[in-house]
């Protein structure tokens, strides 16, 4: 919701035509009630329905004691469409009505599209059914049996949510579960968490969770819990290294999502999820989280939850998809260096890659998502590393040579410390050198050994060759 001040200075400007507005406004359930002196302008507001302040959009309706207000009937919409490549011969009224009947209800027009300011872009208003998709081309037929095709854009569409409906089922001081109707046929239950700092009360929240569970027989429909749990599954989503084994609020809170059939959502971004925001002591957990059950996986596969920066908060918010594009597969196999686990941040490149993807592998589709991550990240450690390894190999030995000759001449301490890391550096590079240069051996005779190929033949005149050196010495 837009702050008091750009509500006031927007709705002045819009509505107050030399009387002023008396704005208040009610945070608590979201509605800004105006006094709006002119009569003649506040039944133009109201005729309208709907306005703008920045992004948000308002419905307007008369005040009433009950403060009750109806919902956005979206089947009728007033709106503006852009007629593109509309015949001058259909300019007139009924010309514009008949175009415009086929995208909604025509209203009106104005001066623009009347007095032929453009001859290829005629402007009406309609009522349209945003419950149904906007044609973006219509067609005209005329009766010699001519089409017309006519091309509609709209200026301004408001926003429209999926939600039919949603229902709260259950509340506590730590949880809130709703029932989420989107459309006429998909239905799940949405439950937010908001768990206490204190281990006493967590308990009571799991015990709750197990009630809801049984109550409203949640093993049978898409169910999602999401929130701040204040506790951690395991020891490895704490950053502080000294915390490394179990501890009785851990041990509860696994076996409670255990016994509701919870498990993490697939997910996107930082593995920690909170900080204290002391730099002189700093702290990380993973305390927020979304978390799901089978039946979900089932209606909504590729559902994916993204935690993103906390800005001003000390908590990462998240954000659920429930149809993103899962990564198609590219045009060439990845292959997997053998030498890259001699690097010794390629533990930690896996492990985070793994983390950062999210989730638990719990089918092939998951698992393919967690590999792609690696993968990309592992191509990078090649790329920043052993990438055209021969002419590392040889750059690194024209300098060991360099610093070598260096030493012979001035034999410092210095020189020979440079000498000894070159030297280490130059027999790494090697060891990865070779260690390529094997495992392509490998994928070459396997790709062509058994094709009879000149590679095949050149590999048996070698193996003969070497016999036929050894027959004497073994006879």
């Amino acid at each position: 919701m837009p702050s008091y001040q750009a509500i006031q200075s927007v709705l002045n400007y819009l509505w107050e035509k030399g009387q002023k507005l008396d704005i208040r406004t009610n945070l608590q359930d979201r509605t800004i009630l105006v006094r709006i002196p002119n009569e003649f302008i506040r039944k133009k507001v109201l005729e309208k329905r709907l306005w703008y302040v920045g992004t948000a959009m308002f419905q307007v309706s008369r005040w009433t004691s009950s403060k009750t207000v109806d919902a956005i009937d979206f089947s009728s919409i007033p709106l503006w469409a852009h007629l593109k490549g509309l015949p001058l011969d259909l300019r007139s009224l009924e010309g514009l009505s008949f175009a415009s009947g086929l995208i909604g209800e025509p209203k009106e027009t104005y001066e623009f599209t009347r007095n032929l300011t453009d001859l290829n872009l005629a402007h009406v208003k309609i009522e349209a059914d945003l419950t149904t998709r906007l044609p973006e081309l219509i067609e005209l037929k005329r009766t010699s049996g001519e089409i017309i095709p006519v091309t509609v854009e709209y200026p301004w569409i408001p926003p429209t949510c999926a939600f039919s409906s949603a229902a709260i089922l259950h509340q506590t001081s730590q949880s809130i579960t709703t029932e989420i109707l989107l459309g006429p046929t998909q239905r799940f239950i949405f439950t937010v968490v908001y768990a206490s700092n204190l281990s006493s009360e967590r308990s009571d929240l799991w015990v709750d969770l197990l009630d809801v569970h049984q109550s409203l027989s949640l093993d049978a429909v898409p169910w999602i819990v999401g929130g701040d749990f204040n506790q951690i599954i395991h020891f490895s989503e704490h950053s502080n290294p000294a915390i490394n084994c179990f501890d009785p609020p851990m041990t509860e809170f696994r076996d409670a999502l255990s016994e509701l059939g919870l498990f993490d959502l697939r997910y996107n971004g930082p593995l920690f999820t909170w900080t204290n925001k002391c730099p002189s002591s700093p702290i990380a957990k993973k305390l927020d989280r979304c978390l799901v059950n089978h039946s979900w996986i089932s209606s909504y596969p590729h559902s994916l939850a993204s935690f993103i920066a906390p800005e001003i908060s000390d908590h990462s918010p998240s954000i659920i998809d429930l149809a993103v594009n899962l990564p198609s597969p590219g045009t060439r196999p990845f292959k997997f260096n053998n030498y890259l686990t001699k690097h010794h941040l390629f533990y930690q490149t896996v492990n985070q890659a793994w983390n950062q993807a999210g989730g638990i592998a719990m089918d092939l589709s998951y698992l393919c998502v967690k590999l792609k991550k690696i993968k990309g990240d592992l191509k990078k450690l090649n790329r920043d590393n052993f990438s055209d390894i021969q002419t590392r190999v040889r750059e690194t030995n024209n300098l060991l040579q360099t610093v070598q000759v260096q030493v012979l001449n001035q034999p410092t301490e210095a020189n020979m410390r440079e000498e000894k890391k070159l030297l280490d550096r130059w027999e790494f590079l090697r060891m990865i050198e070779e260690s390529y240069f094997r495992q392509r051996s490998r994928i070459n005779w396997l790709r062509e050994g058994d094709l009879n190929t000149a590679f095949f033949h050149r590999l048996t005149q070698h193996c003969q060759i070497f016999l036929l050196l050894l027959w004497p010495v073994r006879r």
